[in-house]
């Protein structure tokens, strides 16, 4: 399948930066979202080199009322969505003698209910067209509670149950609710861990991930040296893990 229009949230940069290019050069007309609105400018001349539409929808994801008013006047731009990406995301230590709520709750409005937000703005015009496909970008970093992330990790499982709640529930319908869990990618959110093991660019992992969405896949998890040392781990019983972890971030 290809993509006709798609609006990408987080993508003044990073991966949401790539996948906008990437889908442009394949031809898909885009609706772009953050705040930075002088980097969503730069971007959008970039994708329009492509021939393709572009517009861009500045405002914080985790304000709802100004994600549903970006959200109608997107659609009322470009009619439908076939494809949207939740993209945009944030990460923050954790420690307990550090213990910030403040920071933790923002952490999971951005990336969470940031996503919820926008599902909930744009589901209604997918259902009206029996097609469309949601992509929420989880992480591998959700597989268990990894240390010194709680509120990153805890985000992102949340993420990932909750699109696969979806999954089930819009089969029916015509949709496609996609988990994406990338591993380590070459981003300003991983630049505070020098030591990332697999770290593959952002223009690599968005052609991974929109190859694999035009092939129809509901799970997309890269690369597979990550993958498959994630499986590991979530085998693990907790005393051996917690063995492990405490050891590691020690």
């Amino acid at each position: 399948m290809t993509f006709k229009n798609a609006l990408i949230t987080g993508a003044s940069s990073g991966i949401g930066e790539a996948l906008a290019l990437e889908l442009a050069k394949r031809g898909c007309n885009l609706a772009l979202n953050a705040r930075r609105v002088e980097l969503l400018e730069q971007l959008a001349d970039k994708a329009r080199s492509h021939g393709v539409n572009v517009e861009i929808y500045p405002c914080d994801t985790a304000d709802r009322p100004a994600v549903e008013q970006a959200a109608q006047q997107a659609l009322e731009t470009f009619g439908h969505f076939d494809l949207a990406i939740f993209n945009a995301g944030m990460a923050r230590y954790v420690f307990p003698k550090k213990f910030n709520v403040d920071e933790i709750e923002q952490l999971i409005n951005v990336n969470l209910m940031g996503a919820i937000y926008w599902t909930g703005a744009l589901l209604p015009s997918m259902l009206e067209r029996k097609s469309g496909t949601l992509a929420a970008m989880s992480s591998l970093a959700g597989c268990r509670g990894l240390p010194t992330v709680a509120s990153y990790s805890a985000s992102k499982a949340g993420l990932s149950t909750f699109f696969e709640s979806l999954r089930v529930d819009l089969r029916r319908h015509g949709i496609r609710s996609v988990i994406i869990e990338p591993g380590y990618i070459q981003t300003a959110i991983i630049a505070h861990n020098p030591d990332a093991p697999f770290v593959m660019s952002a223009d690599r992992a968005a052609r991974i991930m929109i190859n694999r969405l035009e092939k129809g896949k509901t799970v997309i998890r890269f690369p597979w040296s990550t993958a498959t040392m994630v499986r590991l781990i979530r085998a693990l019983p907790n005393w051996l893990y917690d063995r492990i972890a405490s050891a590691v971030r020690n």
